[in-house]
């Protein structure tokens, strides 16, 4: 199975191309130029280098969130048209997800965090096992910085942005039970969301492209 699973939830561009779970190619940019700009031209890239057409894609995978509105909205509205043009089927990951795919087998509980500006994160709560593969503990969630800390127990590896941000306030409600991934890995990868994505099509967890929607995490009251 070929699959082309893109991400711009957050400031980055990123365009993997998959063979199932192995990953033919990747293109990233972390640069101030407008996501419309970078993104189509790296599939065309990814697809020439690889000697394959755009029909010769099976699956089409995309970051649907919680992240940048904006960003959100033109990484799903690509996929949803090159889909539809293909008659292809896609998967919509969480962006939370694929973050926590950084760290998969590195430690029993991972903890993505994106921070969403105005001292509130974006936040999942994620078990990894030794094969690397996730189950998810708890719903993503649009929170404090205190709450995510607050709502952990046991040892756990915290990463992305947001961890980065609010690392002193984490580290201090957790009494020091906390490993923090190193910056690097809190970018997210076009390539972990094409492996989520992979691994839920084996589950048969694939849509038709109009089905495909953004994900904007609310605050709960």
């Amino acid at each position: 199975m070929k699959l082309l699973a893109l991400d711009t939830s957050g400031k980055t561009v990123s365009v993997a191309l998959m063979s199932d779970d192995a990953t033919l190619g990747e293109v990233f940019f972390a640069v101030e130029r407008h996501h419309s700009e970078l993104l189509l031209p790296a599939v065309e890239h990814l697809l020439r280098g690889a000697g394959l057409p755009i029909d010769a894609i099976d699956l089409f995978a995309c970051a649907i969130g919680p992240g940048s509105f904006t960003g959100l909205r033109i990484g799903v509205g690509t996929v949803k048209g090159l889909a539809l043009a293909m008659d292809r089927p896609v998967v919509g990951v969480s962006t939370l997800e694929a973050l926590a795919m950084n760290a998969a087998g590195l430690a029993d509980q991972i903890c993505p965090v994106i921070d969403a500006k105005r001292g509130q994160v974006y936040a999942g709560h994620y078990r990894s096992d030794a094969a690397g593969r996730l189950t998810r503990l708890s719903a993503d969630r649009l929170l404090a910085p205190e709450e995510i800390a607050d709502r952990i127990e046991g040892d756990a590896v915290f990463l992305g942005g947001g961890a980065v941000v609010y690392r002193e306030i984490i580290d201090a409600r957790r009494g020091g039970r906390t490993l923090f991934a190193p910056p690097y890995l809190g970018r997210i990868s076009a390539a972990a969301v094409g492996l989520v994505a992979c691994r839920k099509a084996e589950h048969g967890e694939v849509a038709e492209a109009v089905q495909m929607t953004p994900v904007y995490l609310r605050r709960e009251l």
